[in-house]
């Protein structure tokens, strides 16, 4: 993954430790102990942006689909 791809993907993403509708904005370091921790991460970009290049393990649900997958993620 470019450096470039992983700042754009970082605001984006979602680590379900919160309550609903929260987020957490992170860094490399921080992100990657999350995910050996068992984070659930979420990149909501289009399919064509996940395509290019995604975190290892996560998950791509469109932002333009919220409403339909918002309630469906884990805890």
């Amino acid at each position: 993954m470019t450096r470039r791809a992983l700042l754009a993907l970082l605001p984006l993403l979602l680590i379900a430790c919160g309550p609903k509708g929260s987020y957490q904005n992170v860094g490399p370091e921080e992100l990657y102990r999350a995910l050996s921790a068992g984070a659930y991460v979420v990149d909501v970009r289009t399919p064509q942006e996940f395509a290019q290049g995604h975190v290892p393990g996560a998950v791509n649900l469109p932002v333009e689909e919220v409403a339909r997958w918002a309630d469906s993620l884990p805890k």
